[in-house]
Formats: C-alpha cells, structure tokens, sequence
C-alpha cells in the first residue's frame, strides 16, 4: 500500500463535530446510516463490533449504548485521543492505518466490521482490493460488514457546480485518480468507488447483501451554511429522503451510500 494519509485528518480532530458529526446535514446523514443498519437486524441481537476509521468515536460510543462489545481504530493519532477523552472507557480505542490491518488480532475476535462516511476512501482500488483481502483472511464465515462510501456521481453536487457556473467541475468524482478534498482546511487525497467497483472487490470473499444510498434527497455537508439558515427546506429534503431513499439504484448518485456484506 502507499503512505499512510490518516495523519492528516490530526488538525481536523478539534474541528470535526462540529463541522460535519453535529451538523445539521450530518445528523440527518447519519440518521439514515443507522436505519439501514437497523433494516439489516444489526441491533437485534448483540455483536463484537470492529470499526476502522472511527474519528472523534461517535458511531463508537452509540454501538456502545446499544449493548454492542466495541473496538474502534483511526490512522490519526489525535483522533484516538479525542476518543479516549470523550468517549466510554469501557471501549477499546487504538490507533490502526491501512497498512496495519494486518496486525489487527482482534478482528478475527469480532464479527462485524463498520466503517462510515468515506473513510475508505482514502485508498485507491488497487489499495482497498488489497485490504479487503487481508480483512477476509481475518473474519470468520457468517461475519458481516457495514461500509459507508462516497460514489464517482452525486446529483446534487452536479446541480450545484452547475449554479456555481464551475460546469469543468461537473461530474469531477468519475475517476480513479486522487481528487483533493478540503477537509477543515486540510487537503485529503480522496478516491471515488461506485456500489459496482466495490462489489466486484468484494464478491469473491462476501456475498453482497444490500446496497442502499445515504444522502441522495439530503445535500452534501459542504452546503451546510445555507441549510443552517434554511433549516425548513432540509426537513422537506430529509421527508424525501425517508420515503422514497430506500432505493438501492439511488445509491450511484447519491452524496454516500452504504454497502452491507457477508462473509462467505
């Protein structure tokens, strides 16, 4: 794998809650991850869960309440700080990179591995293939995962580039090349994965389950200004969002979407 780019997300530790977790835009985002999750019986029963790219340990501290045995890792080493500090002690919080998931004993331990909002989208398709690879080897038949990724389209943010008039922008995501992406100031090599690309990384190891989008009624968190001030327009989008959000075709143009697989 290439250099490890997690550290970056160390200057946007302070800042990360409240820019996007606490968020108008991202609450309603996240609302959506977990009534997926709820759909897929995650909460029905209780389960070791194993989270990669776990940021300030929201996610963390929720499977937590639910009564779900918690291990969660970041690259960043502040972001394994600020989780120590807020979050329950009773979760085991450690710094892992990508590189590193092999020496990850304790995934074999888990049965579900979770990951959220475009973590893995740190890595490239040749990378990612690679981790997937090495997480297979670790999880036993019957263990499942839960993947939260960022697609090559968003609908939305065509029809915003296109107001803005920045029309060379449209469709900027279909790549396999590194786009830089402002991250509270930071600039973050970011890769694109459409629900096809992970399939196919995925189908010799897993069976893939469902494919849901996250986000394709609600706006990208960037345009949070404007839905702060507009709060009555983003409740109407998140009313759309619920009734008619469950389509898994959706999910090529939607702002994320979420992937839940098994192991085979």
């Amino acid at each position: 794998m290439k250099e490890d780019k997690t550290q970056i997300f160390n200057s946007a530790a302070d800042f990360y809650d409240d820019a996007f977790t606490f968020s108008n835009i991202g609450v309603l985002q996240r609302n959506r991850v977990y009534f997926f999750l709820e759909q897929f019986g995650f909460f029905k029963e209780k389960k070791k869960v194993f989270e990669i790219n776990c940021g300030t340990g929201f996610d963390a501290e929720e499977f937590y309440r639910k009564g779900h045995q918690v291990i969660a890792t970041d690259g960043s080493s502040k972001m394994i700080e600020l989780c120590k500090q807020l979050r329950s002690k009773e979760i085991e919080f450690y710094q892992l990179s990508f590189q590193e998931i092999d020496k990850a004993e304790k995934l074999a331990k888990s049965d579900f591995l979770f990951s959220n909002f475009g973590g893995l989208n740190c890595l490239d398709k040749h990378d990612l293939s690679l981790m997937v690879n090495t997480v297979a080897s670790k999880q036993k038949r019957g263990d499942q995962l839960a993947w939260v990724i960022i697609p090559k389209h968003c609908l939305w943010e065509s029809v915003y580039l296109f107001v803005k008039g920045r029309w060379s922008q449209i469709g900027r995501r279909n790549t396999n090349k590194a786009l830089s992406v402002e991250v509270d100031w930071e600039k973050v090599p970011t890769y694109y994965h459409s629900p096809k690309e992970i399939e196919s990384i995925l189908e010799k190891n897993y069976n893939v389950l469902q494919i849901k989008p996250i986000a394709f009624f609600l706006p990208p968190s960037y345009l949070e200004p404007f839905f702060s001030k507009n709060k009555w327009f983003l409740h109407f989008l998140n009313n759309f969002e619920k009734l008619f959000g469950n389509w898994s075709l959706l999910a090529n143009w939607s702002d994320h979407y979420i992937i839940l697989a098994e192991k085979k």
